[in-house]
């Protein structure tokens, strides 16, 4: 009868590409409403640069408006993280220093574009 061997793979972790080194954006913008009905609109914009070392740091803000008849509620959130980035294979595993652990599956478009996930980060 034939055997069946069970072999082990391995994905080796490397640091990431030059390609992937610099500082990559997703901005992103929404809005409803018009005239004298609710307004709303929100934006918000994501930067993660990544070290020759590994390193990264990401930064981020958020904000959001409704005007309608009562007047106007704004609300703005931002921040900041870092940690070390790995490469396996066509995945990014970004290790935040307060433990979180974010993988994204990627690519590079064109030089100028770095996507994760399905978004699109641009070159800055």
């Amino acid at each position: 009868a034939p055997g069946i061997t069970a072999q082990s793979i391995t994905v080796k972790e490397s640091p990431p590409d030059a390609s992937l080194v610099g500082t990559w954006a997703l901005e992103k913008y929404y809005s409803s409403g018009t005239g004298t009905s609710s307004q709303f609109s929100y934006s918000s914009s994501r930067s993660v640069t990544i070290y020759p070392n590994g390193a990264f740091t990401e930064s981020s803000a958020s904000s959001a408006n409704l005007n309608n008849t009562t007047g106007t509620t704004s609300a703005y959130l931002d921040g900041g993280d870092r940690g070390r980035v790995v490469k396996r294979g066509t995945t990014l595993s970004f290790h935040y220093d307060n433990g979180k652990v974010w993988n994204a599956e990627y690519k590079i478009d064109g030089g100028q574009a770095l996507v994760l996930n399905g978004s699109m980060y641009l070159r800055q």
